[in-house]
């Protein structure tokens, strides 16, 4: 009983800090400001050992019942159906993004134009080109965190992801 009121109680407080993010505020150059979205564990000097090394997602994914728990109150809040929405990460875990600030949480419909699983294959494109070192760290992390519709267009199909 402890653990659930624990749980409900810290998915409000990120919920609180959720209500209407959907990207980064611009930076003094005019580019994204990435705090709170990144790990600063993870750095390109250290991704053999981080985000490369297979199975690292898995070791800093917050549990289902977190997740969940944050999702509900962000879909109660909007009025829809917790099916049509995944709870995303908008810096991937493979790309280095922070577990669970609330800066890099967000709802992402699951169907229709530039879907959350859409934006997977993004992740899962950029994943293998920085670990190949085709792509910076920060190069990956600032394309998908700023506009990630552009650079599905640029580097998974360039008709897009569907958008009008």
């Amino acid at each position: 009983m402890i653990g659930g009121a624990l749980v409900s109680l810290v998915a409000v407080a990120f919920y609180g800090a959720l209500s209407g993010l959907a990207a980064p505020p611009p930076g003094p150059d005019g580019g994204r400001d990435l705090t709170g979205m990144v790990d600063p564990r993870v750095t390109q000097n250290n991704i053999r050992t981080t985000i490369c090394r297979r199975g690292w997602a898995r070791t800093v994914r917050p549990s289902r019942e977190v997740t969940d728990a944050i999702k509900r109150n962000l879909v109660a809040d909007m009025r829809v159906s917790p099916r049509d929405y995944e709870l995303d990460h908008i810096v991937s875990l493979d790309l280095g993004g922070a577990p669970l600030d609330l800066r890099n949480l967000m709802l992402r419909p699951g169907a229709g134009a530039c879907n959350a699983h859409m934006k997977d294959e993004l992740e899962r494109r950029l994943s293998i080109m920085v670990c190949a070192g085709d792509l910076t760290l920060k190069g990956a992390q600032h394309e998908i965190a700023t506009d990630w519709r552009a650079a599905y267009k640029k580097w998974v199909n360039s008709k897009g992801c569907g958008e009008p």
